[in-house]
């Protein structure tokens, strides 16, 4: 496609920034495609150097490009099985999660360190970190996580004597605090390289509705995102067709209950979901988005499509 041109009527349209997938998405067994990521480094795979065309592109009208990454499910690289993790479940018995990572494994994180900074290089704007697809956050673990909170509180037994799991609760709240201090941290390393950078974590709506049920099921935690100095992205649930009224509902009540939290305004991004599935569709979905939406749900609003390339 004429990339050129097709940002040229998002511009047009009104838009102002660009989110674009840095690496391939974590698909099925089942599923064929290429993985890698769409930018030059040496770290991982490259299936073609996208970048290299958005963003001047994007730039020369006067917009923003902001690169997306999954870190809990990096279909955009073959995970190294010393990094991976195991779900346990009530009988104490365990298996393997497909494609899941654990995002406290200090030499994963050192990856995705090395690889940020070459992302860097292709003149982004900022980084969007995204949510975790799967549940169960709280019931994975690994050897290396497993080690690190037993250290700081100790292992954990059962009126026997024997080694049991930890606490839910404790246990999914340390590793969130964990991951969340891992974006910071990658934060002030990239913007010593670029000041300025914006970096996002994107949660789903139920970590603002349901705080419990997002901790423990996909390790978000909005308050602690907030603390952290991150941007914040609310992604919108699922299933709601594009501009119903209960989506735009939705949308407004996650602002209100933000609002108290939220501090710098700017910070907050709230999704909504458009439909459209090729560039013609596109552009006009966005303009009708655009014309009777901004201004009404907040500082950002994020307009949210399938492939982040037509």
């Amino acid at each position: 496609p004429d990339v050129g041109r097709w940002i040229a009527q998002l511009a047009d349209a009104g838009v102002t920034s660009l989110i674009v997938e840095a690496g391939s998405p974590l698909r099925e067994p089942v599923q064929s495609g290429l993985m890698g990521v769409y930018f030059q480094t040496s770290k991982v795979p490259v299936v073609e150097d996208l970048f290299r065309v958005i963003v001047p592109a994007a730039h020369a009208k006067g917009m923003a490009v902001l690169a997306s990454l999954n870190l809990h499910e990096p279909g955009w690289m073959t995970v190294n099985p010393e990094w991976g993790v195991v779900m346990a479940n009530r009988t104490d018995k365990v298996f393997q999660t497909v494609g899941h990572v654990d995002v406290l494994h200090p030499d994963y994180q050192r990856l995705v360190g090395e690889f940020a900074q070459d992302l860097l290089q292709t003149d982004i704007d900022g980084l969007l970190v995204e949510a975790r697809r799967a549940k169960g956050f709280a019931e994975e673990w690994s050897p290396t996580s497993r080690r690190m909170f037993e250290g700081l509180f100790g292992p954990s037994f059962d009126s026997q004597g024997q080694a049991v799991s930890p606490d839910a609760w404790r246990w999914a709240g340390w590793k969130t605090r964990a991951y969340l201090g891992f974006a910071a941290r990658l934060t002030q390393q990239l913007r010593q390289t670029r000041p300025g950078l914006l970096v996002a974590v994107v949660v789903h709506e139920r970590a603002v509705f349901s705080p419990a049920d997002a901790l423990r099921e996909y390790g978000e935690d909005v308050l602690e995102t907030k603390e952290r100095g991150l941007h914040l992205v609310v992604q919108p649930e699922p299933g709601l067709p594009e501009g119903s009224y209960e989506q735009g509902a939705a949308m407004e009540t996650v602002r209100q209950r933000l609002a108290p939290t939220s501090g710098d305004e700017r910070q907050l991004w709230l999704g909504m979901v458009l439909g459209a599935s090729d560039p013609s569709s596109l552009v006009t979905a966005v303009r009708a988005t655009v014309a009777t939406k901004v201004g009404q749900a907040g500082t950002h609003l994020l307009l949210m499509n399938g492939p982040a390339i037509p």
